[in-house]
């Protein structure tokens, strides 16, 4: 079984964890008409696989908590919804990794990222001077905090945040403010290479 775990967050905050070890064949066999549609807009056949693990992550998740009407849309912003449902959710994939979340009724963001020497490269375009100062060089401290804003941003899900003036995360980790909004912080590593990260 793919789907290695679901866990739960909070009461109401439902995240599921699928390892994509399968090969985009296998996954298209699981995958409906109007799923493998969706899929065929993608041309990277990599891209393609982690879509579909990420698809069928949340139809897993979806079908556990007997949430029907799943049809996605998308707001003018790209953020995806379920146009029939009251339920919220947010998905996320690398090649290793698909990861979704979902709530009754309260958005939320989630992010999966492997630790890669990138972050430390990018760090003074993402990060405040006191997030800077907290991780130093540490790159698994800033890979953390990237995750965390992506998840934020999604969690808002408005085109063009700035992700070092907008999105700011408490000394201890625990909240992050979109726009002086503050919000809780949930987060795993999964492996040695990878951190989840759902923001509610």
């Amino acid at each position: 079984m793919p789907l290695i775990k679901i866990i739960n967050l909070d009461k109401n905050i439902f995240v599921g964890i699928w390892a994509i070890t399968e090969d985009l064949h296998a996954l298209a066999q699981q995958a409906n008409a109007t799923l493998l549609n969706e899929t065929e807009k993608i041309s990277h056949p990599l891209k393609k696989r982690e879509f579909l693990a990420s698809r069928l992550a949340l139809e897993t998740i979806c079908k556990s908590l007997d949430i029907s009407d799943t049809n996605i849309r998308k707001t003018k912003d790209g953020k995806p919804y379920f146009p029939q449902s009251k339920w919220q959710f947010s998905i996320s994939h690398t090649e290793k990794y698909a990861i979704c979340a979902v709530h009754p009724e309260k958005p939320l963001g989630v992010d999966v990222e492997k630790i890669r020497q990138k972050f430390n490269v990018i760090s003074k375009k993402f990060l405040t001077a006191s997030e800077l100062s907290l991780c130093k060089t540490d790159i698994e401290k800033i890979a953390l905090r990237w995750c965390i804003k992506e998840a934020a941003y999604k969690w808002n899900g408005e085109k063009g945040l700035n992700f070092k003036e907008e999105i700011v995360i408490s000394a201890d980790m625990k909240q992050v403010s979109v726009k002086g909004v503050a919000n809780n912080i949930y987060y795993e590593k999964i492996d040695p290479e990878h951190f989840w990260v759902v923001v509610q």
